[in-house]
């Protein structure tokens, strides 16, 4: 039997020939007969033996395409994802340069929120500044003028408690040509 052809194997001998075969006669040989019935069971077995071979020579092929398409769909698989594992990488670097723009973006803006922030707090803190030295001014220039008024009136009330006269005495000292109040008369 040759092995390298699958199909050679039961296509030596058909079942025809086996129904066919015709072999010489003797004397005291075979009932041809017998013979004849044996090799029609031999051509039927054989007939079937020869469907089933074609069946698995036909599903083996089927088979073998099967897999010869499934390699080609794990090779365009393989590639699908390498493609899809690159653009993945791809997404995933230009999210981080955007993550690091929009950070870098948010940073100045802190920055310069912070600056107006800062500047706007000097501006009120020198505003304060300047109304605490406005107040005390003020308290300042106020407790001068209670005290001169405070002055005005313990004087004030000091002559309140002298006679009339002496207080008269006094007001005419002070004016200019007159020493004392009976001279002028």
């Amino acid at each position: 039997m040759e092995a390298r052809n699958p199909q050679v194997l039961s296509q030596r001998l058909s079942p025809q020939e086996i129904r066919t075969r015709k072999f010489k006669r003797s004397i005291g040989g075979y009932s041809a007969e017998e013979v004849s019935e044996f090799l029609d069971k031999i051509a039927a077995a054989w007939d079937k033996v020869q469907r089933q071979e074609r069946e698995m020579i036909e599903r083996n092929q089927a088979l073998t395409e099967e897999n010869v398409r499934l390699k080609a769909r794990e090779g365009d698989a393989a590639k699908q994802k390498e493609k899809i594992l690159s653009e993945v990488e791809e997404i995933k670097a230009e999210a981080l340069r955007q993550a690091e723009k929009v950070l870098v973006e948010t940073q100045e803006r802190a920055r310069e929120i912070r600056a107006r922030t800062e500047s706007w707090l000097e501006e009120i803190l020198s505003r304060v500044e300047e109304t605490e030295r406005q107040k005390k001014s003020f308290v300042t220039a106020l407790r001068s003028a209670l005290g001169s008024h405070l002055e005005l009136l313990d004087q004030e009330t000091e002559r309140e408690t002298e006679p009339l006269a002496a207080r008269l005495h006094e007001v005419l000292r002070a004016t200019p040509g007159g020493d004392s109040p009976r001279s002028s008369y």
